[in-house]
């Protein structure tokens, strides 16, 4: 339930313009200070994880979960590793709802 919420709130914030995907757009979003959240796939690549909790390195909240499949469809992509969400007030729901799913 709240997983399809916090896809939902993903969406939302993709068609609002609220958010950076891929990793050159996510890489600017981080670099600039844009970023406030950063979300990457349980399935993405080793080298690009590490190299972007690096780029955040704890000035950006970061969570992992979904597969590309599923955070892509969410955004209107096939497959998609990371997105960054630019505005506080979506970033603040998402992990709002992620802090939910893991009281229950």
């Amino acid at each position: 339930m709240n997983n399809d919420k916090v896809l939902r709130l993903i969406g939302l914030c993709r068609r609002s313009g609220n958010c950076a995907c891929g990793a050159t757009a996510v890489e600017y979003a981080v670099k600039s200070g844009k970023a406030k959240l950063l979300i990457i796939t349980e399935d993405c690549g080793e080298a690009t994880r590490k190299k972007f909790l690096n780029y955040a390195n704890g000035l950006v909240k970061h969570i992992i979960m979904f597969d590309k499949t599923v955070l892509g469809s969410a955004v209107g992509y096939k497959n998609l590793s990371l997105i960054a969400i630019t505005d506080e007030n979506f970033a603040n729901g998402i992990c709002n709802c992620v802090e939910d799913m893991e009281e229950i």
